[in-house]
């Protein structure tokens, strides 16, 4: 099975429902071709022709009523299935007073719309890039947060999100060397986390007794001490600010983060 995934947008904001989905039938061979960055309606209906015969499902998620319409019109002509994957949470957003087709032309779309949008950009970059996943889109991040782990840069990244903030987080192992790419960016743009030894224990104890793990050098004192420590010395060789997490709220960071900066 074929889905095309359309989007005027750099991004593929369902990219990760079509996975989440995907994964969910794994006897079910699912190819995923993405179109991002339309920019007319004839390239909808260039898409439409291919995937006619290709046999393939169409999935869009565009904002714009032109490319809305020609979706529809080239879905109804072909006979393709076509799934329009914002239409109906914006349709229960909106109001009569939004004037609902007009307000997804380019240059009309009310900011409720655009900031649902760009919200959702900015989750899916999240998740690509937690972890250290996807060092190749850090020039892309608006925000990188670097730390040892147990330090929330996960739960941040996401928070951030959804303020409309892509967010790349990668995390500070002695044992490995560091990203170049995080000397390369300008360092206005990375924050690192730092917590309290102690608190860091205890947290990472919880997190072996969740898994049912035994106790291990990942929650030893010394081997935290020593993370920490790595931690700082790329932080000072980046140049970067670095964050207290310790008894700070996700709210609280997400606000002095994006006081000091300019993301």
């Amino acid at each position: 099975m074929e889905v095309y995934l359309l989007s005027e947008s750099e991004e593929q904001p369902g990219k990760g429902l079509v996975e989440y989905i995907s994964s969910h039938f794994p006897g079910r061979e699912v190819e995923c071709r993405f179109y991002n960055d339309i920019n007319s309606p004839q390239d909808v209906e260039e898409i439409f022709k291919t995937a006619g015969t290709n046999g393939a499902i169409i999935a869009h998620s565009f904002l714009d009523g032109e490319f809305r319409a020609e979706a529809k019109k080239q879905a109804w002509k072909l006979k393709v299935p076509l799934i329009d994957m914002l239409g109906p949470l914006l349709s229960k957003i909106s109001t009569p007073e939004d004037s609902y087709e007009e307000s997804w032309r380019v240059g009309g779309v009310p900011s409720l719309e655009h900031n649902y949008y760009k919200k959702i950009e900015a989750i899916e970059f999240a998740v690509r890039c937690d972890d250290g996943k996807d060092l190749s889109a850090l020039s892309r991040a608006d925000l990188v947060l670097i730390g040892i782990s147990r330090t929330s840069k996960t739960p941040l990244s996401i928070y951030l999100a959804h303020l409309g903030y892509k967010v790349a987080n990668v995390p500070l192992v002695p044992e490995v060397i560091p990203p170049r790419e995080l000397f390369t960016l300008p360092r206005e743009k990375i924050v690192g986390l730092i917590i309290d030894p102690e608190v860091l224990r205890s947290i990472r104890r919880e997190r072996l007794r969740v898994i049912k793990m035994p106790a291990a050098e990942y929650s030893n004192l010394e081997r935290i001490y020593h993370e920490l420590e790595f931690g700082r010395g790329i932080m000072e060789r980046i140049g970067c600010l670095s964050l207290e997490v310790t008894g700070r709220s996700l709210e609280e960071l997400a606000t002095l983060i994006l006081e000091k900066g300019e993301f």
